[in-house]
């Protein structure tokens, strides 16, 4: 039988990358009560899910008296020995207290030690005058890293119901999509007024097709919240999607208006505001990735509840996968109208990509305008890097 021997790190990765690369059948995990509590059923439930773990123990130790946890860890160690074990240390992340003391421990009784480089997906191994070693001595398992496992590790789930199937970048999508950008750019001051305009006035169902007459597009067009400008403004935009052929059928004259949609794609991406920026971003960030998702949903406790209980989520404009490292991608394709607004964008993305991609997530906004330098340097201080399309 093969048993790791782990310190319960706050960030799940370090306790499971091993696991996930070997074929481990028991995992031991040492540390502070609190953590246990936190981690305990997350840990269980990923480990013998995910990874096939048969048996998963935890045992705290102090977080003060260095020699009452030399002696824990011993005990435990010894006695897993004693059943006839091959015992591996995994001293990827960790505390130092507890680092220390498996450092003491395996260098006494000559254990295997390893490390993960989690951020390249490498295992080390430490000299200890050990006979064996985890890379040589135990079967690989390679458990493929899948965005949904990922989420699974911090106790969280897409709520799926909601994710945007609709906007999945297919060949034919990228070039609608190169098209759309330069629509959105060439009216960039008040293209998402556009496209909510549009979602009101130009939305016919699930049909392509939209039809009305110029006096209620008139009408609309007056209103106080509507900032696109006169009816020629509004007929210079159709006229550009139509000649980039994302619209057909095109006619505003004789007193009617109609257009047909080239497909569900570019209608979604019209008539939702963001859209067009989110998917630019996806398409610069997808190129080198194991995987992505656009507008995903995420529920914080892992469990989906009827709508009437209603669930704590957070909805993410990019997801991207590349080995362990998940990227957070938030887009703000408008202005922001105070501060107020630029520091919740800022601690949103924040909260998130700390609560479900940990101290390895990488965090990224795509904006359409420039923010100030005192919000500039504290996205920098949040390690929030900054795009600018």
């Amino acid at each position: 039988m093969v048993v790791l021997i782990e310190f319960l790190d706050r960030e799940p990765i370090e306790n499971y990358i091993t696991c996930l690369n070997y074929q481990v059948d028991r995992v031991v995990f040492f540390g502070y009560q609190k953590e246990i509590d936190r981690q305990r059923e997350t840990a269980q439930n990923f480990l013998k899910k995910e990874c096939g773990i048969s048996s998963v123990i935890f045992h705290a130790v102090s977080a003060t008296n260095a020699k009452a946890t030399i002696e824990n860890i011993t005990k435990q160690v010894e006695a897993e020995k004693g059943h006839g074990a091959d015992v591996f240390f995994d001293v990827t992340g960790g505390e130092s207290l507890i680092l220390t003391a498996f450092g003491i421990i395996a260098e006494r009784i000559k254990a295997p030690v390893h490390f993960f480089d989690v951020v390249k997906g490498e295992i080390h191994e430490i000299e200890t005058g050990a006979n064996k070693h985890m890379s040589t001595f135990v079967p690989e398992r390679k458990v493929r890293m899948t965005i949904d496992r990922y989420l699974c590790m911090y106790g969280g789930i897409e709520i799926k119901e909601r994710h945007k199937n609709n906007k999945e970048l297919t060949q034919e999508n990228i070039v609608n999509l190169r098209s759309l950008c330069e629509v959105s750019e060439q009216f960039r001051e008040v293209w998402n007024g556009f496209s909510n305009f549009m979602a009101y006035v130009f939305n016919n169902g699930d049909s392509l097709s939209a039809a009305r007459s110029a006096q209620e597009v008139i009408l609309e067009l007056n209103k106080d919240n509507v900032k696109i400008g006169t009816v020629k403004d509004l007929n210079e935009i159709l006229d550009t999607l139509s000649e980039k052929k994302l619209i057909t059928d095109l006619v505003h004259e004789d007193g009617k208006y109609r257009l047909k949609y080239v497909n569900k794609y570019v209608k979604a991406c019209i008539l939702e505001a963001g859209s067009v920026l989110e998917l630019n971003a996806c398409s610069r960030e997808c190129i080198d990735t194991d995987e992505y998702r656009i507008g995903v949903n995420i529920d914080w406790d892992g469990v989906v509840h009827p709508a009437a209980q209603g669930d704590v989520y957070n909805e993410i404009d990019v997801l991207t996968l590349k080995g362990y490292i998940l990227t957070f991608i938030s887009c703000k394709s408008g202005k922001f109208r105070n501060d107020e607004e630029v520091n919740r964008a800022l601690y949103e993305l924040e909260t998130v990509a700390t609560r479900f991609g940990g101290r390895y997530a990488v965090k990224k906004i795509y904006l359409k305008n420039k923010l100030g330098p005192v919000h500039e340097e504290r996205a920098e201080e949040m390690g929030i890097r900054l795009i600018y399309v």
